[in-house]
């Protein structure tokens, strides 16, 4: 027998029109000046946009209550390295090891500092420091990115002696501070202590102290 077939055509239902937000959780991990959330409209007729996030992106003027907590001290003592440069675009390079305090954050900590000189002079001094607790169960780490002016900012033998603080750096830094934002200045001295015989570079002791505002949203603002 033959099956009478029935002649079908497709249905088109109307779907409910809906404003999708990007997921907020553990928050972005991106400086306070791009804590933006992403806004997609499904709704024929709208753009997408991006409206900031308060807790990454704060707007006004900070209480004294909120400066206070967003004051940011620590002194570290070691030892420096100074060398030529890795690449024919630098004049030379500078590391130094170190371990100290950060007021309110961590008693015992290290910190690495590694800048980088250009040939160019009217170029800035530009590098890095990082700042690690010891206690392995915390999670703070802080990373700051560094500039500093090749003529008013480096001692006679062209060692930064002040540097500011671009922003933090959102690859190294972890913990409470990330997705935050910095400023404020790396003071750095030097003690000379000889010349070393692998190629020429000098060594000494040095002392960092950093005077900062950071804000940090994952910290208890109370």
């Amino acid at each position: 027998m033959r099956r009478d077939q029935k002649q079908s055509r497709p249905v088109v239902e109307r779907v409910e029109v809906r404003i999708l937000l990007s997921t907020l959780a553990g928050g972005p991990r991106r400086p306070l000046s791009r804590g933006l959330v992403s806004v997609q409209a499904s709704e024929p007729g709208l753009s997408d946009s991006e409206v900031s996030n308060p807790l990454y992106n704060p707007v006004g003027t900070p209480t004294r209550h909120q400066v206070a907590l967003q004051r940011f001290q620590a002194g570290f003592q070691g030892t420096y390295t100074q060398g030529r440069g890795r690449f024919s675009g630098e004049s030379q390079q500078l590391f130094i090891e170190s371990s100290g305090t950060v007021k309110s954050v961590f008693l015992h900590g290290t910190a690495h500092l590694r800048v980088i000189t250009p040939t160019d002079p009217t170029q800035p001094i530009g590098g890095q420091i990082l700042l690690r607790d010891r206690n392995s169960s915390v999670p703070n780490q802080i990373g700051f990115n560094l500039i500093a002016d090749q003529n008013a900012d480096v001692d006679r033998a062209g060692r930064p002696v002040r540097l500011t603080i671009a922003d933090l750096d959102e690859n190294s830094t972890s913990g409470a501070y990330a997705g935050g934002s910095a400023e404020g200045v790396v003071l750095v001295r030097y003690s000379p202590g000889g010349v070393s015989l692998r190629r020429g570079a000098a060594k000494g002791k040095a002392s960092i102290m950093i005077d900062a505002q950071v804000y940090a949203p994952g910290r208890t603002p109370f």
